[in-house]
């Protein structure tokens, strides 16, 4: 008690100082709840990015695993790419529920002045985007496009629309035009931006005969997350692949 008072006369005594001290330290402590809240607005927004992408981890080729998320996540031109026969091997492991073959690929529109990401994919991709609303149905084959909802409003398409695929029209290839078969309801994430055509029809497309970019795999529970990595990691293709959990290891990116 008599130290208390004796300090509390002397900061009386030196009240500029005892000003000085009060002021450095209430900045000090909201530096740091700035810092903790930008912390977790930070993790919510990559938590609701990868809600959105429906995965537990993502498969793809050799390389940065940072970068293979982020271009998974907002769509780009990969660097290289991986089997299309060693999704047999990843959906045998235990533990994986589903497992989701892809071929993304961005090219540049001269019209727009704008890049135009095809999602090449199948059926399967359905049982990760839970959350999708489609007005129509999913691409079953041939020149069928389920469109983004900002790529619908952009280019004016709806279902039953017939297009000129942007950036495409240049090309030699067996597809340069696509058919609107379902128009993806607003996700206020990339997958507005993008153009859905089925795999067999963008491997074509792209030159890419029985390869992929990426594989999105879904856990039957998540809290397998370790193991599965590990198992999926040692599997045959294992040495080709990277396996990124993405629930962790994106986050540390942070």
């Amino acid at each position: 008690m008599k130290w208390f008072l004796i300090s509390l006369r002397n900061a009386f005594r030196r009240k500029l100082r005892t000003s000085v001290t009060v002021a450095g330290v209430a900045i000090g402590i909201a530096a740091l709840f700035s810092l903790l809240a930008f912390e977790r607005g930070y993790q919510d927004g990559v938590r609701t990015e990868l809600d959105h992408l429906g995965a537990h981890v993502l498969v793809a080729p050799k390389g940065c695993p940072y970068d293979a998320a982020s271009i998974a996540l907002h769509g780009a031109s990969w660097p290289c790419y991986i089997k299309q026969e060693y999704v047999a091997q990843i959906r045998a492991v235990p533990g994986v529920g589903v497992a989701a073959p892809l071929l993304m690929n961005a090219v540049y529109d001269e019209q727009s002045g704008q890049p135009s990401v095809y999602l090449g994919a199948d059926s399967t991709l359905l049982s990760l985007k839970r959350g999708w609303r489609i007005a129509g149905r999913f691409p079953a084959g041939g020149d069928d496009c389920l469109v983004g909802a900002t790529v619908a409003r952009t280019l004016k398409l709806s279902i039953g629309s017939k297009f000129t695929l942007p950036g495409i029209a240049q090309q030699q290839g067996p597809a340069r035009s696509g058919t609107v078969c379902g128009v993806l309801e607003q996700t206020n994430d990339s997958d507005d931006t993008f153009i859905f055509i089925p795999l067999a029809t963008a491997q074509s497309l792209f030159q890419r005969p029985k390869q992929l970019t990426h594989m999105l795999v879904k856990l039957t529970d998540p809290n397998m997350l370790d193991r599965v990595v590990g198992d999926l990691r040692g599997c045959g293709a294992g040495m080709d692949m990277n396996v990124v959990p993405l629930a962790r290891g994106y986050c540390l990116a942070a």
